[in-house]
């Protein structure tokens, strides 16, 4: 018995350390842990270029939605994209992602429905420019017959970019994922992907893992010109476009990087491994 006790608790103190290194290394996180009601601005974790305005720290937190409540929120704060013109940017690596996949995640809630298709936020090769049509990953904001849509859209993919088909609601979070593929569906073509509200059992390291069909897709369509991914933009575009809030933006190469989950405490552990072990004894001593 003392020896099924010991082997219990080693147990449980190893399952603790092996899902604490299993949380996932990123390659950028903003949690918008600034001043409420300051605009986001040069300094703030790199970010640096054009009017800051219609930019501003919200007062409060978003929550993730029902669906992905077990995803890991860092952020003490929301960013508020105003209605205007305004736009910022971070070259969050010295050294570019060049191959493979570039993920990048979000919680977003809308508070206006926005009149026309328009890029919100998009990533770019080290120092470039944020253009919308031209940008290897950009997403997308439109207006949807009682509500608001979102999607994405890569260089040469095809004006309007792509859209998943759910209408969404205003005020309610959403949290969304998208992926730039280097090779996309062939060698030398690049590709984008997006996945709203990913359930429970694919998120974190030790989730499923990235779904096979994304809610939306976008290929280049023609030789892929873009090398390199290093700078992430998020712009508020003129008083046509709508409102909204996004927080915990978040970047990685994998999918489990930008999927991050709650893991219990060490604690937490050892009481279970406890529970159990006094659940155990009990039964024996009836015996």
């Amino acid at each position: 018995m003392y020896r099924f006790g010991v082997l219990l608790l080693v147990v449980a103190g190893a399952t603790c350390l092996l899902l604490q290194s299993a949380q996932a290394t990123v390659l950028f996180q903003e949690g918008f842990n600034y001043t409420p009601g300051s605009n986001l601005a040069p300094g703030n974790d790199g970010w640096v270029g054009g009017s800051k305005a219609n930019l501003d720290i919200a007062s409060a937190a978003m929550t993730p939605p029902a669906v992905d409540n077990t995803l890991s929120v860092t952020s003490g704060y929301a960013l508020n994209v105003i209605n205007g013109t305004s736009c910022i940017d971070s070259n969050f690596l010295s050294s570019p992602v060049t191959s493979g996949n570039i993920y990048y995640s979000f919680l977003i809630s809308s508070s206006a429905t926005p009149t026309n298709n328009t890029y919100i936020s998009l990533t770019d090769p080290l120092g470039g420019p944020a253009n919308g049509s031209g940008d290897p990953l950009a997403v997308y904001y439109g207006s949807s017959t009682g509500g608001w849509k979102i999607g994405v859209r890569t260089t040469s993919g095809g004006s309007g970019g792509s859209f998943e088909t759910t209408t969404l609601n205003l005020n309610q979070t959403y949290f969304v994922v998208v992926d730039y593929a280097f090779n996309g569906s062939g060698a030398g073509y690049g590709q984008v992907n997006l996945w709203l509200d990913p359930p429970n059992s694919t998120l974190g390291p030790g989730g499923t893992g990235q779904p096979g069909t994304p809610d939306a897709t976008q290929n280049a369509g023609t030789p892929n010109v873009v090398s390199s991914i290093a700078d992430v933009a998020i712009k508020a575009q003129s008083v046509a476009y709508g409102q909204y809030e996004i927080s915990d933006l978040t970047i990685g190469t994998t999918w489990a990087d930008v999927t991050p989950v709650v893991v219990p405490e060490p604690s937490t552990l050892v009481l279970v491994g406890l529970g159990v072990l006094g659940l155990v004894f009990a039964r024996r001593m009836r015996r």
